[in-house]
Order: C-alpha cells, then structure tokens, then sequence
C-alpha cells in the first residue's frame, strides 16, 4: 500500500455507458441488490483514474428455475456483474 486510506472520504464521479449500466440491474431476480464500486488511481502510463462497478444479487431458485423466498428445496444462487467506467 502507499500509505493513503482505503476509503477515500471525498466527492467522486465517473462517465458510464447507461446501457451498460442497466444491464448490471436488468435481469435481477430480487428487490435487492448489492452496488460496489472500486475507484483504481492513475496510472504511470498516462490512464486517469477510473472506477470499475460490480452488482451481487443474491437469490434462490426452485427446481424449476422459478425464484423462491423458502430455503426449503430451493438452492441459493449469486450472480455478479461487472462494469468499467469511460476512461
């Protein structure tokens, strides 16, 4: 590490692709879903700083792949998505 904190407390923002964006939601199977975001510093190679997006939907599925609530007969699914802003 160089010293700095983990958690930059500080206003940030990123360009996205809004298509790419919403296909880390659109297929979401329910009303909850994790965002994370890692903010990875420049570059010596002349790359600004950028973010990569993750969505984590955590889920359960019958047999028939049909979404559930009950753990019973049910099989505990996650899927994540990843996402690179617009450098």
């Amino acid at each position: 590490m160089d010293g700095r904190p983990l958690i930059d407390d500080r206003d940030w923002s990123f360009y996205i692709n809004i298509d790419h964006m919403l296909d880390l939601v659109r297929d979401v199977k329910n009303d909850a879903v994790e965002l994370r975001v890692l903010i990875l510093p420049p570059d010596d190679k002349g790359r600004g700083e950028f973010a990569m997006f993750r969505t984590i939907n955590d889920f359960r599925l019958d047999l028939a792949g049909k979404s559930v609530f009950e753990p019973d007969g049910s099989f505990k699914c996650r899927v994540t998505r990843f996402m690179p802003s617009k450098v």
